[in-house]
């Protein structure tokens, strides 16, 4: 049994109480990540105490605290999380004398400890999520009715990452995440490949969000994963300690595409077979007419030697993470006149979105691919933003051009606009892209989207097809 386990149990024990804590906020989760661990067998005695009582230095520290202002009460908290994340990371990557390294662990041990005592004392001031049960002499805690036994490995990556999800995420987002977290656990366990490491909150999120729309669509998904799925690199770049320690890296969707490429590869109810049959197909019937640019019709425009299913791999991945982009290389291709390369590349794409049964966006989201006309109105869906929690924002051109000033207007996530005229092809030669650019004016749906009511006073422009939506976009 870990000793951060222990930890809890020491603090229930102590008090005769079922330790209940508020909030998503850190519980010293670093610990957490150290399941098997063997701690020294000369573990200190908790202090004795009459039944029901706390602890006296328990106490004491508890008074104290309260006793701050609430600005020091913050600095005192970031602090102890701070020196939480620290002490883990010294101890997972620590190699040199294990008396040393067993010490580094008994610090951790009471810097999680203490923590958790200090988040009882304000829940609604560190409360981050919904409340934990935490039962420590069974080693489990319950997050909305969900049970995770401590001492399974798989069961030890969701709870690390529920009872620390990041402090800047909004706290809707935070509670809507927790209950994903919570139905990925009941469909997937996770093939520990090398030491416990913790779950990354955003990961898991996002990993059950993307699974549930595969399942949505009526495709299988993988039961177990192995985890984590890139050990020490992503992408072509070193992970930092903190995304080794996570076990996935922040790029999670680039790493949730390799996670599905790899299970639909090996599946026969995946989309490997007809890829490989059409892709060979149009292959042979373009042998008379050879590549000029093999690279454009590559995955991510990088060509390499590989084998059938490397390429689908790394088709999957991009079509997967950024549709987007694809399409754009498949309309340079048209536009330029790389004829083969634009069959190869379609054929491709083709096989995947109609394996699929819809157009993917990025990282996983579905688009519907529409056909659109002057004099409609239409929504903008600024997806960049809507996926990664930013403020974004779209220009508003005063002509189908490249160029982007800080001082043109700007379209947000769910503007309501009308298209004036269009399409232009305008193609990126250094991006090697093509998109379709609309003249839109801004304005507001009004009687329930029967009408549009434009704003004027210069609110129009030039934006690409790839931010319409025909659906009402959330705000």
């Amino acid at each position: 049994m870990s000793r951060f386990i222990e930890g809890l149990q020491h603090l229930a024990n102590s008090r005769n109480v079922r330790l209940t804590l508020a909030g998503g906020a850190a519980l010293g989760t670093t610990a957490f990540a150290l399941p098997d661990c063997n701690p020294s067998p000369q573990d200190q005695k908790p202090p004795v105490t009459t039944e029901g009582q706390m602890p006296s230095q328990d106490l004491q520290l508890i008074e104290t605290f309260k006793a701050l202002p609430q600005d020091e009460q913050r600095t005192q908290m970031k602090s102890l999380t701070q020196k939480v994340e620290d002490l883990g990371k010294k101890y997972f990557f620590y190699s040199g004398n294990p008396n040393e390294r067993t010490n580094t662990y008994n610090e951790l041990v009471e810097a999680s400890t203490q923590k958790a005592l200090l988040l009882q004392t304000h829940p609604d001031t560190f409360n981050r999520t919904t409340r934990f049960s935490v039962t420590p002499s069974k080693r489990t805690i319950a997050v909305n009715s969900e049970v995770y036994e401590l001492d399974k490995p798989s069961d030890f990556i969701f709870a690390s990452a529920l009872i620390d999800p990041n402090p800047r995420y909004p706290i809707s987002y935070v509670r809507t995440s927790a209950n994903d977290i919570n139905n990925l656990h009941k469909k997937v366990s996770f093939e520990i490949a090398g030491p416990p490491l913790l779950g990354d909150f955003q990961s898991l999120a996002r990993l059950s969000q993307v699974l549930q729309i595969f399942e949505n669509n009526g495709k299988p998904i993988p039961q177990k994963v192995r985890y984590p799925v890139i050990p020490f690199y992503s992408r072509d770049r070193l992970l930092t300690a903190d995304q080794q320690l996570r076990g996935l890296d922040k790029d999670a969707y680039y790493v949730i595409s390799g996670v599905l490429a790899d299970f639909y590869l090996k599946s026969d109810k995946g989309p490997f077979a007809q890829y490989k049959e059409w892709v060979g197909e149009e292959f042979n019937n373009s042998s008379n007419a050879p590549m000029r640019r093999p690279d454009l019709a590559a995955a991510n425009g990088v060509y390499l030697p590989r084998t059938d299913e490397v390429d689908f791999i790394t088709t999957f991945r991009e079509y997967f993470t950024d549709g987007v982009s694809l399409r754009k290389r498949i309309y340079y291709t048209y536009a330029r006149g790389y004829t083969t390369e634009n069959r190869i590349l379609s054929t491709k794409h083709e096989a995947l979105r109609s394996w699929f049964g819809a157009e993917i966006q990025v990282n996983g989201v579905i688009k519907d691919q529409e056909e659109y006309s002057v004099g409609e109105a239409i929504w903008i869906d600024d997806y960049v933003a809507r996926q990664y929690y930013e403020l974004g924002g779209i220009f508003l051109r005063p002509e189908p051009t490249l160029h982007t000033d800080q001082r043109m207007k700007v379209l947000t996530q769910g503007a309501e606009v009308r298209i004036m005229d269009g399409p232009v092809t305008l193609v990126d030669d250094s991006k090697e892209e093509a998109m379709n650019m609309w003249k839109v004016e801004v304005g507001d749906f009004i009687f329930n989207n029967r009408s549009f009511m434009p704003w004027g006073d210069g609110w129009e422009g030039w934006v690409s097809d790839e931010w319409f939506s025909k659906k009402p976009v959330e705000r």
